[in-house]
């Protein structure tokens, strides 16, 4: 079954809402494992939620919301498939004990479908779709390398323009001159962010094919016991190994 899901994106990771006082984290392509499904009304503890249509997800995720807003987070819409897994719910609310994120809808899919559909647009959001139309947008894509790293959390930290407190030089983002601003541990600060920035490192290695267990951010991550992030790193590593030994 294909459905659509609101991601929130924090610091160039998906992440999703989580009553459990975790937020998961999904990977483009990557399927997650199988869990028990029951017919609660429950948003996420008890397997995927999605819904069947774009405007059913507003209410979950306003992805209308503008994205890439330093010290802030946004909600992106994607398009998932249930893997033939077990569904159980209504069409604004369905659970899956499978589920992959395929990929984004891009914002322009998302205009030409109210454009075609006004009906569908809920009245609370006519205001913020309006607004939605006319900001800058930019796909959401893996960070390719360090430097996207590095600039990722620093430009998300809250202090990144105060110039009284912020240490960087100019545009040469690097999270390690952060270590010695006063704000480094601060709420909102880069310090705060390290195990992002840990699972943004794995994952880039990952895909450059580097074994898991060699790589030194994972190994942090472990001691440091992020199980969230170590799971969906394993998932991908597997996900890889397992595409590899199709061909």
């Amino acid at each position: 079954m294909i459905g659509y899901k609101g991601i929130e994106v924090i610091n160039g990771i998906l992440r999703s809402k989580s009553n459990e006082g975790f937020a998961d984290i999904f990977e483009l392509g990557v399927p997650k494992e199988r869990v028990e499904v029951d017919d609660g009304i429950a948003f996420t503890e008890t397997g995927y939620s999605f819904c069947e249509t774009i405007e059913y997800v507003l209410p979950w995720e306003n992805y209308f919301r503008p994205i890439n807003i330093p010290g802030f987070f946004g909600s992106r819409l994607f398009r998932v498939d249930t893997l033939d897994g077990k569904v159980v719910g209504t069409s604004n609310h369905y659970k899956s004990e499978k589920i992959v994120i395929l990929e984004e809808v891009q914002k322009d899919e998302i205009v030409e479908y109210f454009s075609n559909n006004p009906n569908r647009l809920p009245n609370n959001y006519k205001d913020s779709y309006e607004s939605f139309k006319c900001m800058q947008w930019k796909p959401y894509e893996e960070n390719p390398d360090s430097k996207a790293i590095n600039k990722t959390l620093v430009e998300n930290c809250l202090r990144r323009w105060q110039k009284s407190i912020c240490i960087q030089r100019g545009r040469h983002e690097d999270v390690n001159r952060c270590k010695g601003c006063q704000g480094y541990k601060w709420m909102g600060g880069v310090g705060e962010y390290r195990s992002d920035l840990w699972y943004l490192e794995a994952r880039r290695k990952i895909r450059l094919n580097q074994n898991i267990q060699d790589i030194s951010e994972y190994r942090l991550l472990e001691k440091k016991s992020k199980y969230v992030e170590c799971r969906s790193l394993k998932l991908l590593a597997d996900t890889i190994k397992l595409s590899e030994s199709r061909y």
